[in-house]
């Protein structure tokens, strides 16, 4: 059995991520293909608005300037808590690279039973089931809006799954 959990981070592999930022100045995620060149459809809790809310301070690092959004990111994250789904409700940077492994690693994926630990979204899960995952349990502690939208989720990528497979 594959565990899946994520931590927030900003860790993304190169082409992964669209060009369009978040409210808070992120990049929005785009998972990465899958190998039949497909993509998951995913619904978040939150609506993306293009722009920044951070400005550039002169003089500043880009570690210092990338550090300092990541702090405002968080606390935003954490003074919002991105609606009635809290912050599982929408896909977060770490997904896109987690996704990239899994689809370097989709021999070992392929038949697996997948348990996706705080799988919010799904993103992650319904990505390993795409690649033929025999069995994938999403897990999340959040409210009953956010497992929903994992359900939600789930029927919209259905048709991507291997026949047989069960996702739940």
């Amino acid at each position: 059995m594959m565990l899946l959990g994520l931590c927030a981070s900003m860790h993304t592999a190169s082409g992964t991520l669209s060009s369009r930022h978040d409210v808070y100045g992120f990049e929005d995620v785009a998972l990465p293909p899958l190998p039949s060149g497909a993509r998951l459809v995913l619904g978040e809790s939150r609506p993306k608005v293009p722009g920044s809310s951070s400005s550039a301070v002169a003089g500043e690092s880009h570690d210092t300037m990338m550090w300092s959004k990541l702090r405002e990111y968080v606390a935003l994250h954490e003074r919002d808590d991105a609606g009635a789904c809290g912050v599982g409700g929408e896909v977060w940077p770490a997904a896109s690279a987690l996704c990239e492994w899994l689809g370097n690693h989709s021999a070992e994926v392929c038949g697996s039973r997948i348990l996706e630990l705080g799988s919010g979204t799904g993103a992650c899960g319904l990505y390993a089931a795409a690649l033929g995952a025999a069995s994938v349990q999403l897990t999340d502690g959040g409210p009953v809006e956010l497992i929903s939208l994992a359900r939600a989720n789930i029927l919209r990528n259905r048709h991507l799954f291997r026949a047989g497979s069960s996702v739940e």
